[in-house]
């Protein structure tokens, strides 16, 4: 799954708007642990079809400025999730395009579970681009 945005604000904007992410529903997602560039993230994702609720613990590895790379470290129901996000500031500096590229897979037999996998990842996908755009946009370098 990929999706992009464009971002009308600098590229140390759009960085500090992924970060603080991490901290935006502290319901269903928190820090395990960090040190210099590398966070430990758990969520769990409610409503999926077939399962209910999921747990997933994943591991973010910071490029400052440029790129955050995941992978699964353990998860519930789910045997692949990898990806990153990747900013390119454009060449005036003011805005920035940001760039979702996951894979991801259950260990579940599901019929459809493709499409229903990647109808699940859009969504989510598109919520996380969204709230990095509003933040970054309100809070311009």
């Amino acid at each position: 799954m990929k999706k992009s945005i464009t971002v009308q604000a600098g590229q140390q904007s759009v960085w500090k708007a992924i970060l603080n992410y991490r901290a935006s529903q502290p319901h269903r997602r928190r820090m395990v642990s960090q040190t210099e560039n590398v966070t430990v993230m758990e969520e769990s994702f409610t409503g999926l079809p077939m399962v209910g609720t999921s747990r997933l613990v994943y591991e973010e590895v910071e490029h400052p400025f440029e790129k955050i790379t995941f992978k699964l470290v353990e998860g519930q129901h789910l045997s692949k999730f990898h990806g990153s996000w990747k900013l390119v500031p454009s060449a005036d500096g003011r805005t920035c395009a940001v760039h979702i590229d996951a894979e991801f897979d259950t260990n579940l037999p599901v019929p459809f579970k493709e499409n229903i996998l990647n109808q699940l990842a859009e969504m989510d996908i598109g919520k996380r681009l969204a709230y990095v755009k509003q933040q970054a946009e309100a809070d311009k370098d």
